[in-house]
C-alpha cells in the first residue's frame, strides 16, 4: 500500500451487456445514471436493487463501444446479477453474456500517499493506452474515487500494461482487498441485503438522485429525503487492551502504522459484536475483514462513535478504532447525511 502496484483480480468477473435499448435497460435497474456516459472508457459505480430496495451487489459499469457496457462485479454475486438481468429484460433490444474467460480485471494501485501529480501523470498515461482504441484493452479511473486508483480491462491474450514505476503484484496477493478494506470499502456479496445509504454507495460517487425510477429506488429515495441514516460502514483496527488509548472519532493517524501491519487478532471474525467501553451497549458488528493488515470494516451506529468514552470488542480483549475514512465528506451528526454547501 506504500509503493506503486498493479494486482490482478481474480475473484471478479465481467458481464457484456449490448444492444440498442441497453442504456434504458440498465437506467432502469442500476442507482447510477447512465445517461451520464459520453465516451469508451466511462465509468460509473453503483448497485443493483432488489425490488425492496435492498442489495444484491455492487458493481463498476464501464462503456467499451457504442451501445456496450461491461459490467464488473465479485465472482460471488455474479451469477445472481445475471439472474437479475434476465429477470428484467422482458421485450428490451439487450443481450448479455459472460466474458470473463475472454478478458481479465486488474487494478492499478498508486502508493497511498501519492502526490497529485502523480496521480495526473497516471491519467495521462490511462488515455494514451485508450487512444491506442484496441478491442484488448481499457483502463478507466475507479469511479469511486481517486483514492481507489484505476483498473484495467485486459484481454486474456495479453499481458497487462505496467505504468513507469509499477511493480506487479502476484496472483494471491491480498493487496487490492486490503488497502479497500483499509479505505472502509465493501464489495460483493459484503453488501448482500444491505441498504445503500447505510452501506455509503451515494459517498462512494455511486446513487443518482435526480435519475427518477429504478428498481428498489423508492427506499434509498425516501431515506435521502426523509430519514435519517444511523449507521455505516466504517474502517476499524483493534488495539490490545493492555495498550493505553484515548478514543476520538477521527481521520486516520499515521501513528497507527505500527497497529495496522499487524495481522487481525485472534478471536476477531466476521460477525463480531462492538460494544460500548462503559455500559457494553451494541454499537457495531464487524463485517468483513482484511488478510495482510490489521483492519476491518465493521457497520457503526453512528451516535456510538461520538457519545461512547470507548468501543470494544464484546469479549473485552481488544479497542475498536473506527476511523474516518479519507474519501468522507463532512457529515451531520443528527441525520447522517453530507452537509450541503
Amino acid at each position: 500500500m506504500m509503493r506503486n502496484a498493479v494486482a490482478a483480480l481474480p475473484n471478479k468477473r465481467l458481464l457484456r451487456v449490448e444492444g440498442a435499448d441497453v442504456i434504458k435497460f440498465l437506467q432502469g435497474i442500476f442507482t447510477n445514471d447512465m445517461h451520464s456516459f459520453d465516451v469508451r472508457g466511462d465509468a460509473r459505480y453503483g448497485g443493483f436493487l432488489t425490488h425492496k430496495g435492498r442489495l444484491l451487489g455492487d458493481a463498476d459499469v464501464v462503456q467499451t463501444d457504442i451501445n456496450t457496457f461491461f459490467i464488473g462485479c465479485d465472482e460471488e454475486v455474479a451469477n445472481d446479477m445475471l439472474k437479475h438481468l434476465k429477470k428484467y429484460k422482458l421485450r428490451s433490444k439487450v443481450k448479455f453474456d459472460a466474458v470473463d474467460d475472454d478478458f481479465r480485471l486488474h487494478a492499478i494501485l498508486p502508493a497511498l500517499q501519492s502526490t497529485p501529480k502523480q496521480y495526473k501523470n497516471l491519467i495521462q498515461w490511462k488515455d494514451l493506452i485508450n487512444k491506442e482504441n484496441t478491442a484488448n484493452k481499457l483502463v478507466y479511473e475507479d469511479p469511486r474515487g481517486q483514492v481507489f486508483g484505476l483498473k484495467a480491462i485486459v484481454s486474456s491474450s495479453e499481458s497487462v500494461p505496467l505504468p513507469k514505476e509499477f511493480v506487479q503484484e502476484n496472483e494471491t496477493s491480498s493487496l487490492y482487498k486490503d488497502r479497500r478494506i483499509l479505505l472502509g470499502a465493501c464489495e460483493g456479496l459484503e453488501h448482500l441485503d444491505g441498504i445503500p445509504l447505510e452501506h455509503n454507495l451515494e459517498l462512494l460517487n455511486g446513487v443518482s438522485f435526480t435519475k427518477g425510477c429504478y428498481v428498489g429506488q423508492e427506499l434509498t429515495a425516501r431515506t435521502h429525503y426523509k430519514g435519517n441514516i444511523r449507521k455505516r460502514l466504517l474502517p476499524v483496527l483493534f488495539l490490545p487492551t493492555s495498550v493505553p488509548f484515548s478514543f476520538s472519532f477521527t481521520h486516520f493517524d499515521n501513528s497507527w502504522m505500527d497497529h495496522v501491519t499487524t495481522s487481525i487478532p485472534a478471536g476477531v471474525e466476521v460477525g463480531t459484536s462492538i460494544t460500548t467501553s462503559d455500559t457494553d451497549s451494541r454499537a457495531g458488528k464487524v463485517i468483513t475483514l482484511a488478510s495482510g493488515v490489521n483492519a476491518a470494516v465493521a457497520m457503526m451506529r453512528l451516535e456510538q462513535l461520538t457519545k461512547a468514552p470507548g468501543l470494544k470488542t464484546a469479549d473485552g480483549s481488544h479497542h475498536v478504532l473506527p476511523y474516518i475514512p479519507s474519501w468522507w465528506p463532512p457529515l451531520d451528526a443528527t441525520t447522517g447525511k453530507p452537509i450541503e454547501n
